[in-house]
């Protein structure tokens, strides 16, 4: 069995520190404090044909007190969808 995405609803705003294209700090209401390892980015885009396209960056934190977390960012900016289990 593979890791769980609990998914919070609605995602929560967050501000990330990145360094060398990488995060190494994450502020959040639900998870904050300095990245340990981070996978990504992968990046997905649709609906390019119409006038409204959507693009979509998301990243796996994992921090150094613990947690992994998925974080995206889209037009309106940084969020944590959710806690890996």
């Amino acid at each position: 069995r593979g890791a769980v995405l609990r998914r919070f609803r609605p995602p929560v705003p967050a501000c990330l520190l990145f360094s060398e294209g990488r995060p190494v700090l994450l502020e959040s209401a639900r998870a904050a404090g300095a990245v340990h390892a981070a996978r990504g980015p992968w990046r997905s885009a649709g609906a390019w044909w119409t006038p409204e396209p959507w693009a979509l960056e998301t990243w796996h934190v994992e921090l150094e007190t613990g947690g992994i977390y998925q974080l995206s960012r889209s037009s309106s900016g940084w969020c944590v969808e959710g806690v890996l289990d």
